[in-house]
């Protein structure tokens, strides 16, 4: 596979995660120019595997009228490395303790997280920003669950520190955050700019701070951190993180594995 095949799948994915993004923040992601950009994606969308207007790309509609299977968009999200979340949020599950203050970010791996702490019979107070989260949790009434205001994102999420002032009272004993890739550099990176700002204040809040990040996450990295591996207590994966990137990954912090 050449640069560009292998520029082309990148795109493809970026644009798969994210559902729209602008043509200047996918030159920046893939550290090309943006007429190499422009190029690539001309290709593509020739090809109908992305759609591109007024300076932004998006993925291709998951929702076909005539197929019945078909997925919206954050339940598309979901399937992606879907075994890999699964494993990585029933770890997670182990570390919350009855009683305990959580967050949950809008992550799909949170999100599956969030199916597990229903049937837990644990009493916890959940904070989260994913709407899809907040109305699964409500139906346990044992978990006091608080949504975060702020504005409506495209992942049925909210966005934005408008509602961050909840935090003034709430003593949060830890946060489980997910991101776009993690790097030993950069950290915990994402996309959403407006979803960064949220996600700082959840580890900054929290006493204890766990990333839940599939294999296919490390060394990878998007625009913007939320969170260096410093401020972590650990990273949470899936066993197909190999030997090697485990090694580089534990020299700074601590991985966890099934």
């Amino acid at each position: 596979m050449n640069d560009r095949e292998q520029r082309l799948q990148d795109i493809i994915k970026i644009v798969q995660e994210h559902d729209s993004i602008s043509v200047e923040s996918l030159q920046d992601i893939l550290g090309v120019s943006g007429s190499t950009v422009r190029s690539d994606l001309r290709i593509l969308v020739k090809e109908g595997k992305i759609q591109r207007e007024h300076g932004r790309v998006t993925r291709v509609s998951d929702i076909d009228l005539n197929d019945q299977d078909g997925l919206p968009s954050f339940e598309h999200r979901l399937q992606i490395n879907l075994e890999q979340k699964e494993r990585i949020a029933k770890i997670a599950e182990s570390f919350i303790n009855n009683n305990d203050s959580i967050i949950l970010d809008a992550s799909s791996t949170c999100f599956l997280l969030a199916k597990r702490l229903v049937n837990s019979g644990k009493n916890l107070t959940v904070v989260t920003n994913s709407v899809s989260s907040a109305q699964l949790l409500h139906k346990n009434q044992r978990l006091q669950v608080i949504l975060i205001g702020g504005t409506l994102g495209v992942q049925n999420n909210t966005e934005g520190t408008l509602g961050i002032s909840v935090f003034e009272h709430l003593n949060i004993k830890k946060c489980f955050v997910s991101g776009y890739g993690v790097s030993v550099q950069q950290g915990i990176t994402d996309f959403s700019l407006l979803e960064i700002e949220l996600k700082k204040k959840f580890v900054e809040v929290a006493q204890e701070s766990y990333a839940l990040v599939d294999s296919s996450k490390f060394d990878v990295v998007s625009v913007g951190t939320f969170c260096s591996l410093d401020k972590l207590d650990a990273i949470i994966t899936d066993d197909e993180l190999p030997n090697e990137l485990t090694q580089k990954y534990q020299n700074k912090l601590t991985i966890i594995k099934p």
